[in-house]
């Protein structure tokens, strides 16, 4: 992960929440220490996380989350978001 850095050309987004303060995207340009393809989450007043080294990582960790039901589901309007306990 690189810090320091708004935005790279090679970050695909594939999700963000409603209020557009925080993306998820596979980081095709990582830093030094990261893995090409690996899941970060971008909060536009924090450091990046990184949360998974792939993106099948991250959909294995999901779906095991899922069904151990270890979320919650906040309703605020027309959206559902899936919160971390």
């Amino acid at each position: 992960m690189k810090s320091g850095i708004a935005w790279r050309y090679l970050w695909f987004p594939f999700a963000w929440d409603v209020d557009s303060n925080s993306d998820l995207f596979v980081d095709y340009e990582p830093g030094f220490q990261g893995t090409r393809g690996q899941v970060v989450l971008y909060r536009y007043d924090a450091d990046p996380i990184v949360l998974a080294s792939s993106f099948a990582g991250f959909l294995n960790g999901y779906l095991d989350k899922l069904k151990q039901s270890d979320f919650s589901v906040i309703n605020s309007g027309q959206f559902a978001r899936f919160v971390d306990l």
